[in-house]
């Protein structure tokens, strides 16, 4: 099972980013991908996603900010990176596990591939060292991804993913493999534990709705291909949040591999609170980073033969989709590009609260369920 993290998480790909074109693929065959060349892809996008990103410059691109930055393993903790922010001289390094660096750029990568089959590649790129393969998967009018990887090391060198019109969502590049005269120093493991910790010692889902204070809701219905992938709690106040008081908020995120959605749970006297932090919502996986959005945005009020209303606010880059009517907790579910607008309106109108198990009991939304 996923262990919950914090939702300071929730607020990473801020440090992050992802564009890019390239040559036209080598189309598969109709009837399917070479079983080779699909055992080939997968193989090299698992590895990376265990090896993480290779020390360097990397430029990351969305559609609302370009950014590079410096990706270097620690001197003396294999396991901690640190990330340079070239965009925000004097700023200080930023440590973050590696796993989670990872993670975060490159989503749920063992559901990304049970979810987006191989439909085009490989295909072999450049010369000499900066040879390259490239490979794309993709879902019959879903979003896809791309990658390519250094033909001498399989290092994943590039990634591009695009939504269902084509049109680029994210793109990740390695630019230079120096470090542009930055030399890392250790950074002490008092410092790490703090600001790279927050993992709360491995409960599974079932114990976690148990202990937060606050009661929690699932989807009993989720879009094809989509799991829980995390969970966490804080309790913390918002940052800029000018009550300064204490927002207890329970969080669940939901993703295909490459989509993903957050749920936030907190008390009903909180929904305006819950409403304004989940406009500010930036992607947990790294995808499409939005500036926040206008409290003013236009809401529109669906409802639907279940009478179950929802409010949403769509600012073109980020959707917040709440329901007012259940009766102890104010819920806000946060969507952003890559799904159809009516995945977002049926997940949320098919919230249940989830009971504590006893041991021994499947909890009701556990995978396999």
């Amino acid at each position: 099972m996923r262990r919950p993290s914090s939702l300071a998480s929730l607020g990473f790909a801020a440090l992050l980013g992802a564009g890019l074109g390239a040559g036209t693929l080598a189309m598969l065959p109709r009837s399917g991908p070479d079983e080779r060349a699909a055992e080939d892809a997968d193989a090299l996008l698992t590895r990376a996603a265990e090896r993480g990103f290779t020390d360097g410059r990397w430029r990351i691109v969305e559609q609302m900010w370009t950014r590079e930055r410096l990706f270097a393993r620690d001197p003396a903790q294999a396991d901690l990176c640190q990330i340079r922010l070239l965009d925000r001289p004097g700023a200080p390094v930023l440590p973050a596990a590696c796993r989670d660096l990872t993670r975060h750029l490159l989503g749920d990568v063992a559901q990304f591939l049970k979810a987006y089959p191989l439909k085009a590649g490989p295909v072999v790129e450049g010369q000499g060292d900066e040879r390259a393969v490239s490979f794309e998967w993709s879902r019959d009018g879903g979003p896809s991804r791309r990658a390519w990887f250094r033909a001498s090391t399989g290092d994943l060198v590039r990634l591009v993913e695009r939504d269902g019109a084509g049109e680029v969502l994210r793109s990740v590049e390695l630019i230079g493999r120096d470090l542009a005269g930055w030399t890392p120093t250790p950074i002490p493991v008092r410092t790490a534990a703090v600001r790279v910790g927050g993992e709360s010692g491995g409960l599974d889902f079932a114990a976690f709705a148990a202990r937060v204070t606050v009661p929690i809701y699932e989807p009993t219905r989720l879009p094809p291909k989509f799991r829980r992938a995390e969970f966490g709690y804080d309790d913390r106040a918002p940052r800029g949040d000018a009550s300064g008081e204490k927002l207890p908020v329970a969080w669940v995120a939901y993703t295909d591999g490459l989509v993903r959605m957050n749920l936030f749970i907190t008390r009903r006297a909180d929904m305006r609170r819950l409403e304004a932090l989940a406009r500010e919502q930036t992607n947990a996986a790294g995808r499409t980073t939005c500036p926040t959005s206008s409290a003013q945005t236009p809401e529109e009020m669906l409802e639907g033969a279940d009478a179950i209303l929802v409010h949403r606010r769509d600012d073109g880059c980020r959707v917040v989709l709440r329901r007012d009517d259940l009766p102890d907790v104010a819920v806000a579910l946060v969507g952003f590009r890559g799904l159809a607008p009516d995945d977002y309106v049926q997940t949320i109108r098919t919230l249940v609260r989830v009971s504590p198990t006893k041991p021994g009991e499947v909890p009701l939304h556990e995978p396999g369920r």
